[in-house]
């Protein structure tokens, strides 16, 4: 381990000081991601849907709970199936025994159970240890039938017998993995007293049976909230971070000498960073907000490990802060980690990059001096590679965070213009997995909301009119009222500089008035009552005041002066560039608006303006 990972921290140190969105309006939407205002429920909506969404696809990146696997003691049943929440171990056995001499090694559970509570020390020993190796080796590990059988007083009280460390590790190993299997079995651990003696352990002066109990420990803290306070309470905070004084201190000198023992020191960091990420976990009711600050420079120190498993946890740990403790979100960047974090989302592991991605997007849902930081630090730069990557869930993950920044201030909106993200969010929203498609559009609904003239016009321009109409077909009625809020301020943005006929003829072209005009069969009364008002303000007669010739003849008065003006780039769709020249062409227009005024319609039947405008100009 780098000798540069030393803690220099005080071991006490102290604390320092839903509506559906649909019907909001844009500054009640806004406060759906950042912190503008301290309204828990609407602050943590979209937060909330979203961790759920990614614990749930990275459940084999980081375990609530492990189990010790003896991959080394002959048992070809290497490849142990395990169960939910639970992950094997990788690595050495850490037992300084051999098992080979063990009496009971193939005694019956009764047999070692019997043995357990028998008055011979030699008895309980072999007992203890052919109930771990049960425990541990076998592919349907039979924690029942010892819990049943009462052998937790027993592996508790071996716990309490310093003289023979090889007993109380072996009591520990055992334990570890009966609290790895279901809440009840975790929670019997707990209330058999192991939670005391498992802590006071953490002080051992030898390192494989802290190890055990910090892996213990880990179990009980990623069972739940509860557990997880409860072993705060019990005082897990200062022996475990001066555990970790002693393991970097070691480590540094182990590294400098080339001393084998390195390698003992990198697992027992990988699990201290692994306990200290479920000390952070959960949020119903977050973790303590003191206990926390007092972990925050460990983080801080396990975050320049040289190795990915510690990285990887201390990731997840910073992002359960950062999504549990809102307050605490200016002492996760006071801590300095944030140069850290962005750098790491170059990592070419996706196990390190979701937590370090969460992380900060969980840091840009803050106040704007907080997502300033973030920015500040160039997370922006990053996430066009992001938006681009392989990974459907860190592309969500992006887009997601995106969509927090392109909520925030104006001068945000514009770095994120100024960093060329707009592009790949649309391709997302065209052609990207589902959710990522979501959040794309949140982002780019986020930027019609908030942002200024130019900026929408910039957005306009970028062929975002396809996009959103391709979001007008999905099943959920919020992302479709969203994308309708969003094409209603552009066609009023484009009326108010005469070019409401251009944008129309983009809807209409990219299928978009067809898809309206089926929203008006829909179940749900506002997505109806939205699609109607849209048609019949900016899609009905042509002599209502608001159509071809009036925009015409003004766009030709006053082009020079217009903000939302025509696409310039190869991104634009080249019929909106044709129909563009074509419509400041006023001679041209005659006919084109003789044809359209002659047919005297119902407004469902404009929708064949495009087409027929279409045919003139190929007659032209």
């Amino acid at each position: 381990i780098s000798s540069k990972l030393i803690f220099n921290f005080q071991l006490n140190h102290q604390q320092q000081s839903v509506m559906d969105s649909t019907s909001r309006t844009p500054s009640e939407r806004s406060r759906l991601y950042k912190n503008k205002d301290k309204d828990g429920e609407e602050l943590r909506r979209r937060r909330n849907d979203a961790s759920v969404e990614l614990r749930k696809a990275s459940k084999t990146d980081q375990m609530m709970k492990r189990r010790n696997i003896d991959l080394a003691a002959g048992d070809d049943d290497e490849d142990v199936a395990l169960g939910d929440g639970q992950q094997q171990a990788s690595g050495k056995v850490l037992s300084p025994l051999r098992d080979a001499n063990n009496v009971l090694a193939n005694a019956s559970i009764d047999d070692i159970c019997k043995a357990m509570k028998s008055g011979s020390p030699a008895d309980q020993f072999a007992a203890i240890q052919a109930c771990r190796r049960a425990l541990s080796k076998e592919r349907h590990p039979p924690i029942d039938e010892f819990v049943n059988r009462g052998v937790l007083p027993e592996l508790v009280v071996a716990l309490t017998k310093p003289a023979n460390h090889q007993v109380v590790f072996e009591a520990a190993w055992a334990l570890t993995n009966i609290a790895s299997g279901e809440a009840q079995h975790t929670r019997a651990v707990v209330n058999a007293g192991a939670l005391q003696p498992l802590i006071e352990l953490l002080n051992s002066e030898h390192l494989n049976v802290a190890e055990q109990a910090v892996w213990a420990l880990g179990n009980i803290a990623g069972d739940g909230s509860e557990l997880r306070d409860r072993a705060i309470k019990a005082g897990i905070v200062q022996p475990l971070l001066r555990l970790l004084q002693r393991v970097s201190r070691d480590s540094a000198i182990a590294a400098s000498s080339s001393s084998s023992g390195s390698d003992n020191s990198v697992s027992l960091l990988g699990n201290c960073a692994w306990l200290v990420s479920n000390l952070c976990r959960n949020k119903n009711p977050p973790p303590p907000a003191s206990a926390v600050l007092e972990l925050l420079p460990a983080m801080a120190a396990l975050l320049q490990a040289p190795h990915k498993e510690v990285v990887q946890d201390t990731c997840w740990a910073l992002s359960y802060v950062t999504d549990a403790v809102n307050d605490l979100i200016g002492q996760v960047i006071a801590s300095g980690v944030l140069p850290t974090l962005v750098a790491l989302l170059d990592h070419t592991e996706a196990a390190i990059v979701t937590p370090a991605l969460r992380t900060i997007g969980n840091i840009v849902t803050g106040t704007d001096q907080q997502t300033d930081t973030a920015l500040a630090a160039g997370f922006l730069p990053k996430c066009h590679r992001l938006l681009l990557h392989n990974k459907p869930n860190i592309v969500k993950e992006a887009a997601w965070a995106l969509s927090n920044v392109l909520a925030g201030s104006q001068p945000q909106i514009q770095q994120v213009i100024d960093n060329n993200l707009i592009p790949p969010l649309i391709g997302i929203v065209i052609n990207g997995d589902f959710k990522a498609k979501k959040e794309a559009t949140w982002a780019l609904t986020n930027m019609v909301t908030g942002g200024d003239e130019a900026q929408i016009s910039y957005l306009a321009n970028q062929n975002v009119v396809p996009a959103l109409c391709e979001m007008l077909s999905v099943q959920e009625a919020k992302i479709v009222c969203i994308v309708m809020e969003s094409l209603t301020a552009l066609l009023s943005l484009a009326k108010k500089y005469n070019q409401a006929d251009d944008m129309c003829i983009a809807i209409e072209g990219c299928g978009g008035l067809d898809k309206l005009e089926a929203l008006q069969e829909h179940e749900n009364p506002r997505v109806y009552e939205m699609s109607l008002q849209m048609i019949e303000e900016f899609f009905g007669n042509d002599e209502d005041g608001g159509g071809n010739e009036s925009g015409a003849a003004a766009a030709g008065d006053g082009a020079g002066q217009m903000m939302f003006s025509a696409p310039t780039d190869g991104n634009a769709p080249a019929a909106y560039l044709k129909h563009k020249d074509l419509l400041r062409n006023e001679a041209l227009m005659v006919p084109v608006q003789a044809a359209l005024v002659q047919q005297g319609q119902s407004q469902r039947q404009h929708r064949g303006r495009y087409k027929k405008l279409q045919e003139l100009v190929d007659q032209h």
